[in-house]
Order: structure tokens, then C-alpha cells, then sequence
């Protein structure tokens, strides 16, 4: 097979797919617009089962929960230098709470 026949027969199966994908979107939507509404039967409607609050069950569970670090009130006017000063509060009570952590 020649180069420009082989060209031609690759530009034809891309029109021949390019014509198939057309014809399927054609159908799709012509489907979607002559659905009739009353083939959806709702078979009932109830409120949502109620999630129980999971707490954790064993005492290794409990220790295995990301530590909680307060953060107190105190506003500052400079936004920056309070933002360095809770890093580094946090650092140091995570510190802490790692020294504990490692002691024990």
C-alpha cells in the first residue's frame, strides 16, 4: 500500500468514526428528549439513619488522636509578629507534649 492510499484509508476511517460518534450523540439526545416522566417510580422516602458520634473504643485509640493545642485570645495590631509568636508556642507545646510522650 502506497503512502497516499494508506493516507486516504486513515482519512476515511476517521470520517467513518468521527460519523459514528455523531450518530451516537444524535441518539443520546434524542432519547434524553422523548423520555416520558412517568417511568421513575419513588419507592419511598425516609429521613437518614442517625450517625452515631464514634468515640474512640480502646485506650490506644485514644492516645493515637492528633493533640488539640489551645490557642489563646490575645489580639495584636501586628499580624505578623502574632502569627511568629503562636508558631512558636505551638512548637514548644508540641515539644513538650513529644518529651512527655517519649518519657513515658
Amino acid at each position: 500500500m502506497s503512502y497516499t492510499s494508506r493516507k486516504i484509508a486513515d482519512k476515511a476511517l476517521e470520517i467513518r468514526m468521527r460519523d459514528a460518534l455523531e450518530g451516537l450523540a444524535d441518539f443520546a439526545t434524542r432519547f434524553a428528549f422523548t423520555s416520558t416522566p412517568g417511568t421513575l417510580t419513588i419507592l419511598s422516602i425516609e429521613a437518614p439513619a442517625a450517625i452515631p458520634a464514634e468515640a474512640p473504643h480502646t485506650a490506644a485509640a485514644a492516645r493515637r488522636r492528633a493533640p488539640v493545642i489551645p490557642v489563646g485570645r490575645r489580639r495584636s495590631r501586628d499580624v505578623v509578629s502574632f502569627l511568629l509568636e503562636r508558631e512558636a508556642r505551638s512548637e514548644q507545646a508540641l515539644a513538650r507534649r513529644t518529651a512527655v510522650a517519649l518519657s513515658a
